[in-house]
């Protein structure tokens, strides 16, 4: 926090490259969510994750494989091993 009370800001490729290699959550712009590896992401922000699962209302998840995810299509981006509670799926 800076003195003013807000967060600091955050680049984006800094976020990107802190949390390659980890397991993330992205949310897409439809209220689709999907869980995986982030394996790499390009300049203009697309992602690929390997061993991706998308998430199901009920709790279920449906095992995807590898698969690239387009920059515009995603809401945000979440580090699986923060403990920060997220809201759920509509």
């Amino acid at each position: 926090m800076t003195a003013t009370g807000f967060a600091e800001a955050v680049k984006p490729t800094n976020l990107l490259s802190a949390l390659q290699g980890n397991r993330v959550s992205v949310r897409l712009k439809w209220d689709l969510e999907y869980t995986g590896l982030l394996a790499a992401y390009d300049s203009y922000f697309n992602l690929e994750l390997e061993h991706a699962e998308e998430l199901q209302p009920d709790g279920s998840s449906i095992p995807l494989g590898d698969m690239i995810i387009r920059c515009n299509n995603v809401l945000y981006i979440r580090d699986l091993r923060s403990t920060v509670p997220v809201p759920p799926l509509s």
